[in-house]
């Protein structure tokens, strides 16, 4: 059993008293910090913890006394509360300080998670939330606190650090308590809610924390007061502060040894009461039937026993205010024995009688052996802890007890009792220790201020003599009494010619008027300034700003006004000289800006209003760039701009634009001007406008780099330009090509038309070449009627073919000069880098031969130069002479490939495919011939042999009676398209065989058809008008409704959907999606569709599923020759594909 003997645990409510109080005392003088700190650090914040923790302990004080129930909610939200004010202090004090400080504190806020295994809690509930944010906003203060410091200047530095380290006091402090021990909750009330640190409870620790830092925020806030008084001043301040602390500390001991002593009575008091009550009601038992009980489970069923146990629970019952336990005890054999006790028998409280007590205190037994009384407690046992009244019962008094009764009271209850006894004594404390303080700020506040007002009137009077301005102090009737020595050496004066004497007095009598009516406007409270002009006893003229202020008191004039005049006639020639400056800028013909510190112009001269048209208001306040360069520009002014700053004068040009959106070139000249620091607040740019100069300038360059008739590079800047990309295509590992050309029959034009045509003609020539080419190309005029084109990134020579395709094309088209049709072509050499050469030279010089080349090859064609061009170009010229002979030699034959309806299965069509069988080289597939007989020219026979044989074979497939009529599709390049003489070819190959037109189809590429739709059109409509049916070959899967629109607007009647859109069909669902789409497309318009390509059984039902009208390919039927597919029409042959069998 653990007796209360310890002073402090006897002292709880005062100890909970004196932490509210110095916490209270810490937010009153944080909330009346005042004054110019720096750092600034935000008291208040730490004031809103201070208030909110202190109101928390007076909570608990309110419920160890008793007054307040016990409300542990509340209790946890104001000190998590606190907690968050006292972080947010911390995070504010780290903003005001540098950015270490707060990357510091971070760290403290990353750190202190971690050790929350080590401190248990910071409020009193333990919760997490609360301890972490304390813990938090602890460490995140003091590291705050102390960086503060460093930057604080000496006198203010020791509170700030003492500050800190309460703080830290207090967080430690409070994490050991959170880990230990609750914060005095009302039911432990023992030595073990204590942790004690040499001897003293953490509590009174926090409570002097908090003290200190209050006084700490009261040093610090008095520092600025206290900053510039003499020694003498602050030591007699430091010695009243001292008295007032020790006399408010005195208080707060006096007041715990009253309220000690008022619960050692109140306690004494309680205990006789108790006594008195046990004595009072042991009277109630009957001692005849104590005698009878011996103490075992026998007396149960004994009357005596059931009488005592009814006697016991009266007593209970009529002490149930207080009372917990009643029962009868006695000693026995060295132990306590229970003979009865008034719990019910059913109770787990309920003692058997000669059940042995175990935790009987050495005041229990010792009362047991005496026979005496006693007041047992606050001891603790199995039951609780408890205070206990044990009184003896005796047949005969001074005989030996028979029995003791006993009464248990719940020591909360107890305690309880005592504290709202002392109370009333802490109460007066606190009354008398707010009254003691506050009397005693009022009067330290007052000694402040007396020593603030002095040290203000010393500091006054040092500025005011110090001052190197004339500061004169006037009374109400403008009369000087006093001034400055700076004033008297200033003005020459002495001071009895001076004292006395009214403002206007001073000075010459032209000024009278204007100090009079300074001085009226000054007396009516307002402040006024003045210039005047004087002259030195030495005959120096001497110019003066005189300021007058007027001095208030609660808002009445009192004591005059104060005259503070400087000396301003350096300033004045300045100003004379900044005129004639001004004037100079004004009537300059370059333009003048000048900025500000921030970049933005404070001022333009005319010159710059009349080139740009901008007014000065217009301009101001805008950046230079922003106003006057265009966007590709800025970058090029910003630029020097930031040079200029740094390193000085910068030089430069750059094209500007004006008000009305025009442009012209400008140069430049931006100067920094610094002031006495070196740091730099204007710049000053002088604009000057080169555009007629520059325009100069480009023209001379111009005709030195450019052909003068055709404005193309001339022969230098080709060269420099091939040099240069050549190295740059050598650096990033690309390739170029040179194209180098002349004109076919320019000679015969010049000859025929004149030198002026042909000079007209080069023109159109260049305009075409330079339509053709990429901007990022070169075209360029050598000589004569010799080009060159440099073709920068191409990969291989086909980038190149395909440009110098495109430019045959362009220069084949005829040229109208003077109303002529004039008619040239181009013979193009090509030769790429670096197969061809490493350098400009090998490069043209290559591309030379290959043109000579294409010329010997017929004109009008281009010619890719290599080391055995002329094995090659000999071959190619051999097989191009074999194909001029072809169709003579029988060499031509026309194959024929079967289209077949999707739903009938019958033959529907042929398409006519020519066949070369070369006596020497053997069958050439048209892939091979085909694009050399457009070269050529030759394509345009070829299309007629086959128009004519195919319309042959369909006149003799219809004159056979069992073969049902199909159509022949021929197909048309881009070359029989453009072709004039293409409807007489078809005209004459339809009469000769007289087949009716509608069973000839022609069957041409999207592609080609739309490369000129408008002209392509009249041709269609044309041919439709013949009854020709028009087949279009698809190879877009992109391919939607509105191509084929146009498509049908272009008289379209059949859609061909090429073999690469038919690959698709069966391997993705994309490409047959697609082929779908299309199909359905066609149908909505009324065309009719073909599938080509068709080479597997899957294609083929796909494309039956889908609704395609008829399909083509190698599953069904390939390329054979008219006698094979006659077979097949009359039905004696059948075609097989898959497992199935289609006839004709």
């Amino acid at each position: 059993m653990l007796h209360v003997q310890d002073f402090f645990v006897q002292q709880i409510d005062y100890i909970h008293f004196l932490n509210g109080f110095s916490f209270i005392a810490l937010a009153a003088m944080c909330f009346s910090a005042k004054g110019p700190f720096k750092p600034r650090i935000p008291w208040t914040w730490l004031g809103i913890f201070a208030l909110i923790y202190g109101v928390s302990e007076w909570i608990n004080l309110a419920e160890v006394g008793g007054f307040l129930p016990t409300m542990e909610p509340l209790r946890v939200c104001l000190r998590i509360a606190s907690y968050i004010a006292l972080v947010e202090f911390a995070r504010r004090t780290a903003m005001c300080v540098s950015g270490n400080a707060l990357r510091g504190a971070f760290a403290a806020l990353t750190i202190a998670p971690s050790f929350m295994g080590l401190f248990k809690g910071l409020d009193y509930a333990e919760t997490i939330s609360g301890y972490t944010i304390g813990l938090i906003g602890g460490t995140w203060a003091t590291i705050s606190l102390l960086r503060a410091s460093s930057i604080a200047n000496k006198r203010n530095r020791n509170p700030i650090v003492t500050a800190a380290v309460s703080i830290a006091c207090y967080t430690l402090i409070s994490s050991i308590v959170g880990q230990k021990a609750n914060f005095f909750p009302a039911s432990t009330i023992n030595a073990n809610s204590f942790l004690h640190i040499f001897g003293f409870p953490v509590q009174i620790i926090t409570a002097l924390a908090g003290l200190c830092a209050a006084l700490s925020v009261r040093a610090h806030s008095s520092s600025w007061i206290t900053a510039e008084l003499d020694n003498r001043t602050l030591v007699s301040l430091n010695k009243t502060r001292a008295k007032i602390f020790l006399f408010v500390t005195a208080c707060l001991i006096f007041g715990g040894v009253i309220t000690w002593q008022m619960g050692i009575s109140a306690e004494n008091d309680m205990k006789e009461e108790f006594l008195l009550r046990a004595v009072n009601a042991s009277a109630a038992l009957n001692v005849k039937d104590i005698a009878l009980l011996r103490g075992t489970q026998s007396d149960l069923q004994t009357p005596a026993f059931k009488t005592i146990k009814r006697e016991l629970v009266r007593i209970k019952q009529a002490n149930s205010a207080d009372c917990r336990f009643v029962y009868l005890m006695t000693y026995r054999k060295g132990k306590v024995v229970f003979l009865a006790d008034a719990e019910p028998e059913t109770s787990p409280d309920y003692s058997q009688p000669g059940s042995i007590y175990s935790d009987a205190t050495p005041t229990l037994i010792s009362a047991l052996q005496s026979g005496g009384s006693c007041i047992d407690g606050p001891a603790e046992d199995n039951w609780g802890v408890w205070v206990s009244a044990i009184v003896p019962i005796r047949n005969i008094p001074g005989e030996k007890s028979l029995a003791h009764l006993g009464m248990d009271i719940s020591a909360n209850k107890w305690f309880a009792e005592i504290r709202k006894k002392r109370m009333t004594s802490m109460l007066v404390v606190l009354l008398f220790c707010i009254a003691a303080s506050g009397l005693s700020m009022v009067h330290l506040n007052s000694r402040e201020a007396q020593a603030r007002i002095a040290s203000s009137e010393l500091h006054y009077r040092t500025l005011v003599d110090g001052s190197p301005n004339c500061v004169q102090l006037f009374d109400s009737e403008s009369r000087c009494i006093s001034i400055n020595p700076s004033g008297l050496k200033l003005n020459g004066w002495r001071e009895n010619e001076v004292i006395g004497r009214k403002l206007h007095e001073l000075y010459p009598r032209d000024f009278k008027r204007t100090i009079d009516e300074a001085v009226d406007s000054v007396k009516s409270g307002n402040r006024c300034t003045i210039e005047v002009e004087t002259q030195r006893p030495n005959g120096e003229k001497v110019n003066w700003r005189i300021t007058l202020n007027p001095i208030h008191g609660e808002g009445l004039l009192e004591a005059g006004f104060v005259g503070i005049g400087v000396d301003i006639t350096d300033l004045r020639r300045a100003e004379e000289k900044l005129l004639v400056h001004s004037y100079a800028i004004e009537a300059t013909y370059d333009m003048v800006i000048i900025t500000n510190s921030e970049g933005k112009i404070d001022y333009v001269n005319p010159a710059f209003v009349r080139e740009t048209g901008y007014t000065l208001e217009e301009a101001v306040g805008h950046t230079p760039v922003d106003l006057l360069c265009c966007e590709e520009d800025k970058k090029k002014i910003e630029s020097p701009c930031k040079k200029a700053i740094k390193s000085g004068v910068w030089k430069g040009e750059a094209v500007c634009r004006r008000r009305d959106g025009s442009t012209y070139s400008a140069e430049f000249t931006i100067t920094p001007i610094t002031n006495a620091k070196g740091l730099i607040e204007h710049l000053v740019i002088i604009k000057r406008d080169v555009t007629e100069r520059k325009a100069k300038e480009q023209k001379l360059a111009q005709l030195a780099h450019h052909d003068p008739l055709t404005n193309l590079p001339n022969r230098l800047l080709f060269s420099d330009r091939l040099s240069h990309s050549i190295a740059q295509a050598s650096r990033t590992h690309s390739g170029l090509s040179v194209m180098y050309f002349d004109l076919d029959g320019f000679k015969e034009v010049n000859d025929t038309f004149g030198h002026d045509a042909g000079d007209e003609l080069l023109k159109q020539v260049a305009k075409r070449v330079k339509s053709v080419i990429r901007k990022s190309d070169t075209a360029a005029r050598i000589g004569g009627d010799e080009f060159t084109v440099i073709l920068e990134g191409t990969r291989s020579t086909k980038d190149a073919e395909a440009v110098a395709q495109k430019l045959l094309e362009a220069l084949s088209q005829p040229f109208t000069v003077d109303s002529k049709q004039l008619h040239v072509t181009a013979s193009i050499g090509i030769s790429q880098y670096p197969d061809d050469g490493n350098d400009s030279e090998s490069l043209v010089r290559n591309a030379d031969a290959a043109m000579y080349r294409a010329k010997e090859l017929g004109r009008n064609r281009f010619c890719i130069y290599s080391e055995t061009i002329n094995s090659e170009e000999l071959e190619k010229v051999s097989l191009a002479s074999s194909l001029r002979n072809a169709i003579e030699r029988g060499e031509m034959v026309v194959y024929y490939q079967p289209v077949f309806e999707t739903e009938s299965g019958a033959v529907c069509r042929a398409e006519a495919l020519v066949r070369w069988k070369h006596p020497r080289l053997g069958m050439i597939p048209p892939a091979e011939f085909i694009p050399l007989a457009e070269e050529t020219g030759i394509i345009k026979n070829i299309t007629a042999f086959v128009l004519a044989s195919a319309c042959k074979q369909i006149d003799s497939w219809h004159s056979d009676n069992k073969i049902q009529p199909i159509t022949a599709a021929v197909n048309l390049t881009k070359s029989d398209i453009g072709d004039k003489s293409l409807f007489d070819v078809i005209e004459k190959a339809l009469e000769e065989s007289g087949v009716e037109p509608n069973k000839l189809a022609l069957e041409l590429t999207q592609n080609d058809l739309m490369l000129d739709p408008t002209a392509n059109a009249e041709i269609m409509e044309r041919l439709k008008s013949l009854g020709i049916g028009i087949s279009v070959t698809v190879e877009d899967s992109g391919c939607d409704i509105l191509s084929l629109e146009q498509l049908k607007s272009l008289y379209v009647d059949t859609i061909k959907m090429s073999r690469s859109l038919i690959s698709g069909v069966g391997s993705n669902t994309e490409g047959t999606a697609a082929v779908g789409a299309i199909t359905a497309a066609a149908h909505s318009l009324g065309l009719m569709v073909i599938a080509e390509g068709v080479e597997t059984l899957q294609q083929f039902e796909l494309l039956r599923s889908i609704g395609c009208d008829s399909i083509q390919g190698y599953f069904i039927g390939h390329p054979m020759p008219a006698s094979e597919l006659t077979e097949i029409l009359s039905g004696h042959r059948k075609i097989l594909y898959g497992s199935d069998t289609m006839a004709a």
